[in-house]
């Protein structure tokens, strides 16, 4: 297996990786260059959702219909992990520090405060 050149990598399960010596300017074959393709599309939608079209026919109490329907393609947002404000360190939904984030924020704390003060707290086990 190649070494790991490049990568994106969105949210669990949805990256895309480059093996290292991967020259983009120079792609081989047909997969190289959809490999190419698919890299830019990770990178453009980091910051954004990609909207897809999708064609299709639907059969509802039997009239058939061409519809056409609207997804969110490539998105960066991960339904399960809190980001927080450093946008690199996350934590998983239900965890206790959020509910304490919330509470602080709700006292009207800063955010940036709330936050250092709920990474900073120790979770107190009553016997």
């Amino acid at each position: 297996m190649d070494p790991i050149g490049e990568s994106v990598c969105l949210k669990p399960k949805m990256y895309s990786v480059l093996p290292a010596g991967h020259d983009p300017k120079t792609p081989e074959t047909d997969a190289d260059f959809e490999k190419e393709l698919e890299e830019e599309e990770y990178r453009k939608s980091q910051g954004e959702k990609k909207w897809e079209k999708k064609h299709g026919i639907q059969k509802a109490k039997g009239v058939k219909k061409c519809v056409r329907v609207n997804k969110i393609g490539l998105n960066p947002y991960d339904n399960k992990r809190w980001i927080l404000l450093d946008g690199i360190r996350t934590l998983p939904y239900g965890h206790w520090r959020i509910g304490l984030y919330k509470r602080l924020i709700a006292s009207e704390i800063s955010p940036e405060k709330a936050e250092e003060r709920a990474m900073k707290a120790k979770l107190r086990v009553k016997a």
